[in-house]
């Protein structure tokens, strides 16, 4: 009668030991992998958006869309740009997934709201040619054929998010560097890509999305309550910034 070889138990448990390890050296290459699909994913909705941003400026006589505020009844921008993404203003519709960034993990406070990760840069002011962002919340935004260098100004910027920032809703619309804030621009940005979560995704003027650093020339130095004369970066249509 044949014998069956069976492992002993210091066998069982050096190949658990050899599984062990083996998981522990691939672990942070999947979580690695995973952490670039999502900026990739995150890039693309920019893109996308961007191709939506200009199909708007094209039936608005140049204009980008203004940031909104629904409290005296101005829809807000994601909502103007819905239509262009989709054939529908409907939040429920796929469309909707291009405003959420997959790294942006905060939970909203309605099930029945759609996540918004994105902002609209307002820049510092809107009366001031030198400090113009994009828009603001009145029904005022820029031309496009008047930016001086669309290849350097931000359209659209990863927000910190809110429980609250959501498509339609007023709280996180947009990226503002008002005198009245005493946020600095680059703490209002969402820096959440690469392990360690300094690295944005930006859509620009131009079309163009890109992966900047915390540390960029471009957001660096560009302080809510700095003023008029420090350079605001990506942030302002100032040619001398």
């Amino acid at each position: 009668m044949r014998t069956v070889k069976r492992f002993t138990l210091i066998e069982l448990l050096v190949v658990i030991a050899i599984i062990a390890i083996l998981a522990a050296m691939l672990l942070p290459a999947l979580n690695s992998a995973r952490e670039k699909a999502k900026n990739i994913h995150c890039m693309n909705n920019l893109k996308q958006l961007s191709s939506s941003f200009m199909l708007y400026v094209d039936d608005n006589r140049g204009f980008f869309p203004h940031c909104g505020n629904t409290s005296t009844g101005i829809p807000i921008w994601d909502m103007l740009v819905m239509p262009y993404c989709s054939n529908t203003r409907s939040i429920n519709s796929r469309s909707a997934a291009l405003y959420a960034c997959p790294s942006d993990t905060i939970k909203r406070s309605s099930i029945y709201t759609a996540k918004r990760s994105y902002a609209l840069n307002s820049g510092r002011s809107m009366s001031n040619t030198r400090h113009q962002g994009i828009a603001d919340s009145s029904p005022k935004s820029i031309k496009i054929s008047t930016i001086p260098r669309p290849t350097q100004l931000l359209v659209l910027g990863e927000r910190v998010p809110s429980s609250s920032s959501v498509i339609g809703g007023n709280t996180g619309q947009s990226l503002s560097a008002s005198t009245s804030s005493s946020t600095p621009m680059n703490e209002q940005i969402a820096f959440r890509h690469d392990k360690a979560g300094k690295r944005t995704n930006m859509y620009f003027a131009d079309g163009h999305v890109s992966n900047e650093n915390y540390y960029s020339r471009k957001i660096i130095g560009t302080h809510a309550l700095a003023t008029f004369a420090t350079p605001l970066g990506v942030f302002t249509c100032n040619p001398d910034d």
